[in-house]
């Protein structure tokens, strides 16, 4: 009987430290998200802005550009937002520009968003193909592209260290 009582004891305690391990790790990846460094390919995708213009990411070749896709529903995204804005407007004289990709379904939760949070950096609309053939799981994800059109990082989850990137890149002329 005291062998039933400890083995369930002990069964308690493995499943309360798995909990806890659980827990942690959802935690661990939502603060610090994941980044990969791709092979070297090149991003395009057409754009269309907020009033109709159409155009393509290589209309930014020459520049450091961050592309995000992001949503008004995606607490993240909401939050890396202002970062981002605060970065533009840090680095836009030297070349750094953000395309930030809105993925919303409703495109009056998009004007309300941005009629109580104004940004200075583009806001686009794309295809609905251009996220599955880019294989995007999750928003926020962002691009990091260099002025030749190189992906040089991609980011899922809140991309803290994107300072600290533009200016390696920076210090690499702009490139990869």
């Amino acid at each position: 009987m005291t062998i039933l009582k400890n083995m369930k004891g002990i069964s308690y305690l493995l499943a309360l430290v798995l909990l806890a391990l659980l827990v942690f790790f959802a935690f661990k990846d939502e603060k610090e998200g994941v980044s990969f460094k791709p092979d070297g390919k090149t991003l395009n995708m057409p754009l269309e802005s907020l009033d109709g213009n159409r155009q393509s990411l290589t209309d930014y070749r020459g520049n450091i550009l961050l592309v995000n896709f992001w949503a008004t529903w995606c607490p993240p995204c909401k939050e890396e937002m202002p970062m981002f804005e605060e970065l533009y407007r840090k680095y836009a004289d030297k070349n750094f520009r953000i395309v930030a990709v809105n993925m919303d379904t409703n495109p009056s939760s998009l004007k309300d968003f941005l009629s109580k949070n104004p940004y200075s950096f583009g806001i686009y609309r794309t295809d609905e193909r251009v996220i599955r053939e880019l294989n995007i799981s999750g928003f926020p994800t962002s691009y990091l592209v260099d002025v030749e059109g190189k992906v040089c990082k991609v980011r899922l989850g809140i991309y803290r260290e994107l300072e600290r990137d533009i200016k390696d890149l920076l210090e690499k002329g702009g490139r990869c």
